[in-house]
């Protein structure tokens, strides 16, 4: 059910011989902090769209500044060259485990189809966060070409990750979350210049996949934030109460000891910290996560519920669940989805030789477990052995079901009851995502997507247009006019649209399901979900500040 729609072939690129801009080889944009020089950059159809990169949005946290939270940026004189983008957040490569990036990372990339100086406009904004787990990843791999066809704007920004993003000292100095807030000074930084880019300033819609997903709703409940997103669009939204960290300062000291030095006081660890090089840091910290429990997908250092400090803008007063709960944060038209295995991401291995753990207790939330004798224990695994399996040996005949469980025990489960939530506003969608164009899921022989697939339809790389064929292309023609229709009017409409797609209520859970043809259809996972949370009786729990 794909119609051809703006569609440019791989085979043949077709241009427009109607000239809409200036021929420019350079391009330039005055903002309170200086001149910058961009560059003319051309889609694949031949659309014309100007690129601003490595603009800083706050000063680089180096020195005195690391974990700090961030500060104003400064003037800059001359005209910057925003023609590259900025370094990338240091990080540990999960390959090869190679120390990467560098602390110097605070810079967001600006993509506008016209400047003021053509004709003035005022186009919607999407403002990109990226996943990669508060632990990898950066925006300017995020490429525009395929969603600037729609005349927006899309910005992709760089934030602090691991523990210098997320260390939390318990102290007004480090009180934690500082990534977070960077996130936060750049959406306000966008806020206050996207006027200078052709952007409205009122017309901004957050979108994130993963992690950055999470930091879309995030920036909904933050008091930083609140009131900034006329829209968000999430992918693998999964808010859960266990993604916020407890006893920081112990895991802080975990890591402070594998420098060689066992010491209690936050001040002792701040100064061991600040001195240490970021390759040491990250050794300390890949040390730790070794350490720690290989069946949580969640970071070592985490974010938090922060504490009251004099004189300190915090970016959460308490846990996101309860919010979301209790209806504080800013209630905005909302796009979230799934993908049919999410787990699929997570469990495989790069050399492609997948292991079963026939131990299934080990993927159940621990406190699903908490106060359990053996005799309650047996009677969980054999509930869900029952549900998954129809009680058939775990292997290779039963690997999707063993998706289908790991998949609910790690995100999908989450992403349904966040789903649930927002369900209860006017305005939200939900898209089931499975169309068959994953590496992942071929190696495995299984149908369908797994987390992150989504964005290859959404972001341009060379790489992957090349083996797109015709249908693949209408994917992303689809998918692409729907969310930047979302983005300009909170209707996620697109050419040649043949079924409607409704609101997402508790009551028929109806979303758009996207695989080898579009339906809509009740969420099929739903009822698994509502027998697992009867098993496990264990909704994600509200933690009191």
């Amino acid at each position: 059910m794909y119609r051809t729609m703006v569609t440019c072939s791989i085979r043949k690129i077709i241009v427009n011989p109607v000239k809409l801009y200036h021929n420019k080889s350079d391009c330039h944009v005055t903002v309170p902090q200086g001149k910058m020089r961009g560059k003319v950059c051309s889609t694949p159809c031949g659309k014309q769209y100007y690129s601003f990169e490595g603009i800083p949005y706050a000063k680089p946290p180096l020195g005195p500044l690391r974990f700090r939270d961030p500060q104003k940026p400064d003037n800059w004189s001359g005209v910057l060259d925003a023609t590259k983008p900025g370094n990338k957040p240091v990080q540990i490569n999960p390959y090869n485990k190679s120390i990467e990036g560098s602390e110097d990372c605070l810079y967001l990339n600006v993509y506008t189809p016209i400047l003021p100086d053509e004709q003035k406009q005022s186009l919607p904004v999407l403002f990109y966060l990226h996943g990669g787990n508060l632990c990898t990843g950066c925006g300017h791999i995020y490429r525009p070409d395929f969603l600037i066809r729609q005349d927006v704007i899309l910005v992709t920004i760089n934030y602090r990750l691991n523990i210098f993003g997320f260390l939390n000292l318990e102290t007004a100095e480090v009180p934690g979350n500082a990534g977070f807030k960077d996130v936060a000074i750049a959406l306000r930084w966008v806020k206050q210049n996207v006027k200078h880019f052709n952007g409205d300033a009122n017309n901004i819609t957050g979108m994130g996949e993963s992690v950055g997903a999470i930091m879309t709703t995030l920036l909904l409940i933050s008091k930083m934030t609140q009131g900034i997103f006329k829209r968000i669009i999430g992918f693998s939204t999964a808010i859960s109460d266990k993604m916020m960290g407890d006893n920081p300062l112990e895991r802080a000291k975990d890591i402070a000891s594998n420098l060689g030095n066992n010491i209690n006081s936050s001040e002792e660890i701040d100064n061991l910290f600040r001195n240490a090089s970021p390759e040491d840091l990250s050794k300390a910290l890949m040390k730790s996560i070794s350490r720690a429990n290989k069946y949580d997908i969640h970071s070592f250092v985490q974010p938090s519920v922060e504490k009251e400090y004099d004189n300190v803008e915090p970016f959460l007063v308490e846990y996101p669940l309860q919010s979301l709960r209790t209806n504080n944060y800013s209630k905005v038209p909302a796009l979230m989805s799934v993908a049919t295995h999410e787990s699929a991401y997570f469990i495989t291995p790069r050399s492609g030789q997948f292991k079963f753990n026939k131990d299934i207790l080990k993927f159940v939330p621990s406190p699903a477990l908490e106060d359990k004798d053996a005799v309650q224990l047996l009677n969980i695994e054999k509930q869900l052995k029952e549900l998954y399996f129809q009680d058939k040996e775990i292997g290779p005949s039963t690997l999707v079901q063993y998706l289908d469980l790991v998949s609910d025990m790690y995100v999908t489960r989450d992403i349904i009851y966040t789903a649930d939530l927002f369900s209860r506003n006017d305005d939200f969608y939900f898209c089931r995502f499975g169309y068959d164009k994953s590496p992942l899921m071929k190696s495995l022989g299984v149908k369908g997507a797994t987390h992150s697939d989504i964005l290859q339809f959404i972001f341009y790389t060379e790489k992957k247009r090349n083996t797109f064929n015709e249908q693949d292309m209408k994917v992303v023609d689809m998918l692409t006019e729907a969310l930047c229709n979302f983005a300009k009017s909170g209707k996620p409409t697109w050419t040649g649209q043949e079924i409607s797609w409704p609101y997402y209520k508790k009551d028929e859970r109806l979303c758009l399901n996207i695989e080898d043809r579009i339906s809509c259809d009740p969420l099929p996972e739903h009822d698994r979900y509502t027998k697992l949370i009867n098993i496990l009786k264990l909704k994600p729990k509200i933690r009191q500040n």
